[in-house]
């Protein structure tokens, strides 16, 4: 799988609040359906890999969890909209 900058740029990154606040803005302005489906896959797949680092941040900080909620109902979206 080719990888997207978003992938190469946000996958193994340590996340503080604002990190997130700035992925949160740029998944709203990214449209998946004109995305090919090579781009979309690797999307969301830089979506879950965020997903899983705030997931472990928010066991140390109890903050992060509303992000966590917000992640899952994004992948959730993605996955029964773009998902074979």
């Amino acid at each position: 799988m080719r990888l997207s900058s978003y992938n190469v740029s946000m996958g193994s990154k340590k996340l503080s609040p604002e990190d997130i606040l700035k992925i949160q803005s740029s998944i709203t302005l990214i449209e998946p359906e004109d995305m090919s489906p090579e781009d979309r896959t690797s999307f969301i797949n830089g979506v879950m890999l965020d997903y899983e680092n705030i997931k472990k941040e928010a066991k140390r900080d109890k903050t992060l969890n509303k992000y966590t909620d917000m992640y899952a109902e994004v992948l959730s979206h993605l996955v029964k909209t773009f998902g074979h």
